[in-house]
């Protein structure tokens, strides 16, 4: 084009004015999204070009999640501590000029996120991802309660504003959960000199996973746990170590030392429940007499009851 003077936009289209051996005006729409390229250049020759994108529809949000980075999903619901991430994301159906600006609520207090990144575009689902993580520190002043966040400043490439997105559209939801459960001897154990004769606890969390004896885990999702002499099967004759962990990752860890003659007291239930000149044995007991001489045979301490057998010891 020659002597271009000037360009400007009028609704869906540019206006272009020129000069040369014909004056005349043209104007070019566009009735879609598109990205051009023009050059202007004037009498002297001189030029500048510029790419325009023309984005003449307000774009949408298609979708937004929320989720805790390696966390395990509760019904749609995460929970976080100290070191774990919280991700939110969202995805438009157009591409972004410009990163929004993710903010995370907790107790009324807003925090912004450590980290706005642009995750690029999904073709199979026609999708702009833009992702906002934000870990969870010691130093943070977060409180145990719910992590909500809100996305703003969601402006497309043309300039258009999108809607302000209020937390995840598929509804989950991400706690924090700082406080590590509680792990109490109840009244009814018996203690010894060197440890305890009958250990019961208590593991207590609001979140509550499982619990771990001595290696062996236990899906556990009450508020109140017990972890009685016998129930668990899994309690040594020495020093045993339990740990209750919440739903965040949280967990306490104890030991605790069982240390009684277990024989003798099986011998004693066994003469109890044997009449002379009767060979029954209750059922109850058998069994512990048949688990506790195969735990014996096997070298372990302790059988599913807790009884320690002598075999040399046993009389008929």
């Amino acid at each position: 084009f020659i002597g271009i003077k000037e360009l400007f936009f009028v609704n869906k289209g540019f206006f272009l004015q020129k000069f040369g051996e014909e004056q005349y005006f043209e104007f070019i729409t566009y009735d879609e999204n598109t990205e051009e390229e023009v050059t202007i250049k004037d009498m002297a020759g001189n030029e500048t070009t510029k790419e325009f994108y023309m984005d003449w529809t307000v774009g949408t949000t298609k979708s937004a999640d929320y989720y805790v980075n390696g966390a395990t999903e509760y019904n749609g619901i995460f929970y976080a501590t100290n070191g774990k991430t919280v991700v939110a994301n969202i995805a438009t159906n157009e591409e972004l000029g410009e990163n929004p600006t993710f903010t995370f609520y907790n107790n009324d207090k807003a925090y912004p996120a450590d980290e706005v990144l642009a995750r690029g575009y999904d073709a199979e689902n026609d999708k702009y991802y833009y992702q906002a993580t934000l870990t969870i520190k010691e130093d943070n002043d977060f409180t145990d309660g719910e992590l909500t966040y809100i996305v703003t400043n969601i402006v497309d490439r043309g300039g258009n504003k999108i809607a302000d997105v209020n937390g995840p559209s598929n509804g989950r939801k991400v706690y924090i959960d700082k406080t590590a459960p509680q792990l109490n001897v109840k009244s009814s154990s018996i203690e010894n000199g060197n440890g305890y004769k009958q250990l019961d606890l208590q593991a207590i969390d609001n979140h509550m996973s499982h619990v771990i004896i001595n290696g062996n885990k236990h899906e556990r999702t009450a508020q109140y746990v017990d972890i009685n002499h016998g129930h668990m099967q899994t309690y040594l004759v020495g020093e045993n170590t339990i740990t209750a962990v919440d739903k965040a990752g949280n967990e306490t860890t104890k030991t605790f030392i069982i240390d009684y003659d277990k024989y003798s007291d099986f011998n004693e239930k066994l003469k109890e429940h044997m009449k002379e000149g009767d060979g029954r044995v209750r059922g109850m007991y058998m069994n512990e007499m048949i688990m506790t001489i195969n735990d014996y045979l096997k070298k372990s301490v302790v059988d599913t009851s807790g009884y320690k057998l002598d075999v040399s010891k046993v009389k008929s």
